[in-house]
Protein backbone atom coordinates (compact mmCIF):
# COMPACT_ATOMS: atom_id res chain seq x y z
CA UNK A 1 0.00 0.00 0.00
CA UNK A 2 1.12 3.64 -0.34
CA UNK A 3 2.85 5.57 2.46
CA UNK A 4 3.31 9.34 3.16
CA UNK A 5 4.65 11.30 5.31
CA UNK A 6 4.30 15.02 4.95
CA UNK A 7 3.24 14.98 1.68
CA UNK A 8 6.15 12.47 0.54
CA UNK A 9 5.94 8.80 -0.34
CA UNK A 10 7.95 6.58 1.94
CA UNK A 11 9.81 3.91 -0.26
CA UNK A 12 11.94 1.70 2.66
CA UNK A 13 10.61 1.48 6.37
CA UNK A 14 12.44 -0.08 9.59
CA UNK A 15 12.92 -4.07 9.58
CA UNK A 16 10.92 -4.19 12.77
CA UNK A 17 7.34 -1.56 11.25
CA UNK A 18 4.15 -3.16 11.01
CA UNK A 19 0.33 -2.61 11.24
CA UNK A 20 -1.17 -4.58 13.65
CA UNK A 21 -4.80 -4.17 12.27
CA UNK A 22 -3.08 -6.52 9.67
CA UNK A 23 -3.82 -10.60 11.01
CA UNK A 24 -0.29 -11.25 9.40
CA UNK A 25 1.63 -8.06 11.27
CA UNK A 26 2.80 -7.19 7.66
CA UNK A 27 4.67 -3.97 6.60
CA UNK A 28 2.15 -0.98 5.46
CA UNK A 29 4.61 -0.99 2.26
CA UNK A 30 3.91 -5.02 1.99
CA UNK A 31 -0.37 -4.45 2.29
CA UNK A 32 -2.07 -3.77 -1.10
CA UNK A 33 -4.94 -2.77 0.83
CA UNK A 34 -5.25 -1.08 4.17
CA UNK A 35 -6.68 -3.48 6.81
CA UNK A 36 -9.73 -0.59 8.25
CA UNK A 37 -9.80 1.17 4.95
CA UNK A 38 -7.79 4.22 4.90
CA UNK A 39 -6.48 4.69 1.19
CA UNK A 40 -2.92 5.39 2.16
CA UNK A 41 -0.87 5.02 5.25
CA UNK A 42 0.67 7.72 6.78
CA UNK A 43 2.00 6.41 9.99
CA UNK A 44 0.09 8.74 11.86
CA UNK A 45 -2.51 6.04 12.54
CA UNK A 46 -2.32 3.80 16.02
CA UNK A 47 -1.92 0.60 14.21
CA UNK A 48 1.68 1.46 12.89
CA UNK A 49 3.91 -0.02 14.88
CA UNK A 50 7.69 0.30 14.88
CA UNK A 51 9.11 -2.41 17.71
CA UNK A 52 9.78 -5.78 18.51
CA UNK A 53 5.86 -6.53 19.14
CA UNK A 54 5.30 -8.47 16.36
CA UNK A 55 7.69 -11.39 17.16
CA UNK A 56 5.98 -12.16 20.12
CA UNK A 57 1.90 -11.90 18.06
CA UNK A 58 3.06 -13.98 15.38
CA UNK A 59 2.55 -17.65 15.97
Amino acid sequence: MRMMQDGVEVCCLPDNAYCSADVGLQSPLDLCECPIGNEECCGDCWHYREDDERKYLVL
